[in-house]
């Protein structure tokens, strides 16, 4: 089940809801208004739904979980866990950097059902695979994306596919900060990795892919097609680059 999170004036957080039993409770209480408090890199507020799931202590960024001594729901957007168990009900669709930038302590929040009809773009993605919907953050609409990084079903990676009259952008989550020294570093090195990546095993896909930076400074991956069809076979070579760069960045930081 799809819902849309109204964060504050700052836009629109997609989440994706799997957990079946926590949906039919959801149903009852949507929508639902409240006030989100950060705390770590974990955005959380107050509902009025009674839900006991299975708990752990664990979280993957991305998760959405639900808190059972404040009757809350849980956006895990970073490396922070749980205060104490907590039960993973769905995920975060999209890029998560996004809620890295949001500096407010506590947001004014309303979560409800996307009761829009989605187009033929978004049940195609759906259709590869990839959990789709369309948004708006901060004025500019989107189409937020997910989708599992190949060999660990656990790793997870956003995009957001913005459309204009020209063609498709499409940028993949932030993975790291470009305004410090590491980060240029980083920048740097994984362009050189990129390169020796598309040399040795000829992948010509990544021919349209960049290493980049986005407009919040944060070091991603981009591309560019005019063709609609293009979009998942781009995307998914997106995705395996992300994971060898990820993967590399995870080593140069320790």
């Amino acid at each position: 089940m799809y819902l849309i999170l109204h964060l504050g004036n700052h836009g629109e957080i997609p989440l994706f809801i799997t957990d079946n039993q926590f949906s039919e409770e959801l149903i009852k209480h949507l929508p639902i208004k409240s006030k989100a408090i950060r705390w770590k890199e974990e955005y959380y507020f107050e509902t009025s739904i009674e839900f006991k799931g299975r708990e752990k202590l664990q979280v993957d960024a991305g998760d959405v979980a639900y808190w059972r001594p404040g009757r809350a729901l849980c956006l895990f957007y970073g490396l922070s866990q749980p205060y104490s168990p907590i039960s993973v009900v769905g995920e975060i669709i999209g890029p998560l950097y996004m809620l890295k930038e949001v500096e407010d302590e506590e947001v004014e929040v309303l979560l409800e059902r996307k009761r829009n009809r989605e187009d033929d773009l978004i049940e195609k993605l759906r259709r590869e695979g990839f959990k789709a919907i369309r948004r708006e953050w901060q004025g500019y609409p989107s189409i937020a994306l997910t989708t599992r990084l190949p060999g660990n079903a656990t790793k997870r990676i956003g995009f957001d596919i913005y459309e204009e009259d020209f063609g498709y952008v499409i940028e993949t989550d932030g993975m790291t900060k470009y305004d410090e020294y590491s980060g240029q570093v980083a920048l740097y090195a994984m362009r050189a990795i990129k390169k020796d990546l598309k040399e040795r095993f000829d992948f010509r896909e990544f021919e349209a892919i960049r290493v980049d930076i986005n407009e919040d400074n944060y070091i991603c991956l981009s591309s560019f097609t005019e063709e609609k069809d293009e979009l998942p076979t781009l995307l998914k070579a997106m995705t395996s680059l992300y994971a060898y760069l990820l993967d590399y960045l995870v080593g140069f930081s320790v």
